[in-house]
């Protein structure tokens, strides 16, 4: 004799766990914000670069008279940590106007000897403006703007990729 009885078990279903999704919200808003934020510096180092391409249209021969140390000291709860870049100044003339302006790119080590020659390109309008040849300037700006850039997307992708996607689980 076979008996078999047939009753259906409502076992109560799996409930997103809300904080689990607001975590996955405030971990993919942190990936998009930082990716944001290094899609503003790419575009930032773009526009310097296309406006030093664009300005700076005046080749001059300079002299680099030294380079000046300049340290920042940053800090947390954990590390704290001294950097020294070396920025170079330039001595050059233009128009009969002498100039001594000090590079705004600055490098772990300085780049030349004092009193070395280089060629520098100036804003003819504002002859303080420039960039050097010495020191790659015009590249580094858009090596930056590429790693920058290109980080700022791989971010943002990676915060769109984990966002909490709103799917109702239908059950037959």
């Amino acid at each position: 004799m076979n008996i078999s009885f047939m009753y259906k078990v409502n076992l109560p279903q799996k409930q997103p766990n809300r904080n689990s999704t607001n975590a996955k919200y405030i971990t993919s808003a942190v990936f998009m914000a930082v990716g944001i934020i290094f899609l503003v510096s790419t575009i930032f180092f773009g526009l310097e670069n296309l406006y030093q391409n664009k300005h700076c249209t005046v080749q001059v021969d300079a002299t680099i008279e030294r380079w000046v140390p300049i340290t920042s000291h940053s800090s947390s709860s954990k590390h704290s940590s001294t950097t020294t870049s070396y920025h170079g100044v330039y001595r050059y003339e233009y128009k009969g106007i002498t100039y001594t302006e000090q590079s705004r790119v600055g490098f772990s080590s300085p780049q030349t000897r004092p009193e070395e020659k280089a060629t520098i390109h100036i804003n003819p309008n504002d002859p303080t403006q420039f960039y050097s040849d010495v020191s790659n300037e015009n590249h580094m700006l858009m090596i930056f703007s590429i790693i920058f850039g290109g980080m700022g997307a791989l971010f943002f992708i990676i915060g769109v990729v984990i966002f909490p996607k709103n799917k109702k689980k239908q059950f037959l």
